[in-house]
């Protein structure tokens, strides 16, 4: 029963994480309007990483109440920095030490992606298990 918890929840931060993207991409438009490339997509990043943490805390894992939302958002923060880090050197490393994807650069944007989801999910997990654990 386990293993379909699991599945469940990867399933539910993958859709959550589809949402973000979405949030991400218009934050970033709408801050682009007013601010450099730069700081809309900083902003953007920000909003998109606050909005998935409210979703994925309460929908994804399940979490109702914490008396330390503050230090679960840095620690969620700072860990999809991590994800986006592995997500973007893993595809930058494919892109431009394999030459056959040259023609294929989608594919190692995916690779890159699949690392972040990967790292991103099981950092989540622990961070919201803990929170979990000392709501009980």
């Amino acid at each position: 029963m386990k293993n379909n918890s699991s599945l469940l929840q990867l399933l539910k931060f993958s859709l959550v994480g589809g949402l973000g993207f979405c949030v991400d991409v218009g934050a970033f438009y709408i801050a682009n309007q007013f601010v450099n490339l730069t700081l809309a997509r900083l902003l953007a990043f920000i909003c998109a990483v606050f909005f998935t943490f409210l979703l994925n805390r309460s929908f994804t894992f399940l979490i109702k109440g914490s008396k330390r939302l503050v230090e679960e958002f840095i620690k969620y923060f700072f860990s999809m920095i991590l994800g986006g880090a592995a997500n973007l050197g893993l595809s930058l490393y494919l892109l431009y030490c394999f030459r056959v994807f040259d023609n294929y650069q989608f594919i190692p944007l995916a690779f890159g992606s699949l690392a972040g989801l990967m790292i991103n999910f099981g950092l989540s997990r622990k961070i919201f298990s803990k929170v979990g654990e000392n709501s009980n």
